[in-house]
């Protein structure tokens, strides 16, 4: 489930999906682990994946944010 959540994120971070474009502001934590039927522990890693591969930019007290392509 750990990989599916992962591979889900980072196509949607990358724009394939559409699903999140660049500058969208990602659903919380909570909201993801309930959406996807992950722990928070699962989505935290797909979190930490996503920034480390620079998909993802976040913005302290705001929130994560896809980045932009360029």
């Amino acid at each position: 489930m750990n990989r599916l959540c992962c591979q889900r994120g980072r196509r949607a971070a990358q724009g394939q999906s559409g699903e999140w474009p660049p500058g969208t502001k990602l659903p919380s934590r909570a909201q993801l682990c309930k959406e996807y039927g992950v722990s928070d522990t699962v989505v935290g890693k797909a979190m930490m994946i996503l920034r480390a591969t620079g998909l993802t930019e976040t913005l302290e007290g705001v929130g994560v944010f896809v980045a932009d392509k360029q």
